[in-house]
């Protein structure tokens, strides 16, 4: 569904951020991008829809090359969900409707405004329909934000971290979405995301990102004390609590002790 063959990037005048990434994903599957802060995911992400250029026959989107695919033809194959979303004068449903841009010539049809009221009840967004994106909470504008990307029916969603800023709740309000969408729906999703245990609940698939290169990439064995190590340079401990893999970060104890109340 979504391939990549030496990808490499530098912003204009910079040191390179990506080096020879290589890793193909299928729909049906929620792939967590995790790693430090400036290891290049969010760079990745924009690479993969196309709003940063790479050559050609480097990404293939649904099979075909992403390079010189129209804009039209990418959004109509994958969506994609900025890191943080920008409130605008709009209603929450003409917020949803820019979702069917790449369909509409001339203007809606009545198939584009019943994916729309689709879309507006399972989010369960139809009490805000009427009301003003500027007027929304933090939780309920990253769902309006996600409700646009799916009214363009993507085989590909891309989320820039999705639940930064949210609340406890909301952050798994937004994950449970998230693998919903890959799992029943039969999607690619993929999310930038810094909550390892947040990602292990949801998430089913792993790349594991390093100054620029794919350091691990796989189902959730890739995640080992191991692995964190080397990619956070903190040390941890990997153990299932009720049925679910959990992170542990282990303190150190020099640290304890000279903070302790002796």
């Amino acid at each position: 569904m979504i391939e990549t063959k030496g990808l490499t990037y530098a912003y204009p005048n910079s040191a390179q951020i990506l080096h020879e990434i290589c890793f193909s994903a299928e729909r049906g599957h929620l792939l967590a991008l995790l790693g430090n802060n400036g290891a290049g995911k969010s760079t990745l992400l924009k690479c993969l829809n196309g709003i940063l250029p790479v050559g050609a026959r480097v990404v293939f989107a649904d099979g075909a090359d992403l390079h010189g695919m129209k804009r039209r033809h990418i959004a109509q194959t994958m969506a994609y969900v900025e890191q943080s979303s920008e409130a605008s004068r709009l209603t929450v449903y003409d917020m949803v409707l820019m979702g069917r841009k790449p369909y509409i010539t001339v203007g809606p049809t009545a198939e584009d405004l019943a994916i729309v009221e689709q879309t507006l009840d399972r989010l369960q967004l139809r009490p805000f329909a009427m009301r003003y994106v500027d007027e929304l909470s933090g939780g309920e504008l990253q769902k309006v934000a996600i409700a646009r990307a799916i009214a363009q029916r993507p085989k590909i969603l891309l989320l820039d971290e999705p639940t930064s800023n949210l609340d406890l709740r909301n952050q798994h309000e937004v994950m449970a979405l998230a693998a919903k969408l890959a799992y029943e729906d039969h999607i690619l999703v993929i999310t930038v995301i810094h909550d390892l245990n947040l990602a292990l609940r949801y998430c089913d698939r792993f790349l594991l990102m390093d100054r620029g290169t794919v350091y691990r990439y796989g189902d959730a064995s890739v995640i080992t004390p191991e692995t964190l190590e080397a990619v956070y340079q903190v040390h941890t401990r990997v153990v299932d609590i009720e049925g679910s893999k959990t992170v542990i970060v282990l303190g150190d104890p020099g640290w304890k002790e000279q903070n302790s109340d002796e």
